[in-house]
């Protein structure tokens, strides 16, 4: 079934050409983009992804590296507080046994303990403990967490 529209000069039905948007001066082109236009516009976008990706992948990198330190930061507390709860004359407080190494995890912790001879000629025992974690992670921090701390053997008597 066809139907076919005829227009005479009769009928009286007029057809006027389409009307311009308003603000439209110049001729409406219906061409669209050319190649050269979308080849622009990709380029100009690939750089801002690759400029996020770039620093989505920076910021996953520092958030590893404070994470690590943060743990590094607590083994060295959780040992420091372990040897200071120790007694004075404890194998593990032993400048004989020092330095240490034990391993936990990806790190390495290393006690040092050393009796100070400043305060032996004033007949004050006292030892020094140093607490060094390290990791060799790439993304952790290049300087190791330490921690330094003095225990005494009993109480301090004045002397005269």
């Amino acid at each position: 079934m066809t139907f076919q529209h005829r227009h005479t000069t009769d009928s009286g039905l007029q057809i006027s050409p389409a009307r311009k948007p308003a603000g439209c001066n110049g001729p409406t082109s219906a061409r669209g983009f050319t190649l050269i236009e979308v080849l622009i516009a990709m380029a100009i976008f690939a750089i801002g992804i690759l400029a996020v990706t770039t620093m989505q992948m920076r910021s996953i990198n520092q958030n590893a590296s404070a994470r690590m330190q943060t743990e590094a930061t607590n083994l060295a507390a959780d040992w420091m507080e372990q040897l200071m709860a120790l007694p004075y004359d404890d194998p593990w407080l032993d400048e004989a046994n020092s330095p240490y190494e034990i391993q936990n995890g990806p790190y390495t912790i290393r006690c040092a303990i050393e009796e100070d001879p400043a305060y032996l000629a004033l007949n004050l025992p006292i030892k020094q403990i140093e607490v060094r974690v390290t990791n060799p992670n790439r993304n952790a921090s290049n300087s190791p967490v330490v921690l330094t701390s003095i225990k005494g053997q009993g109480e301090f008597e004045e002397i005269e």
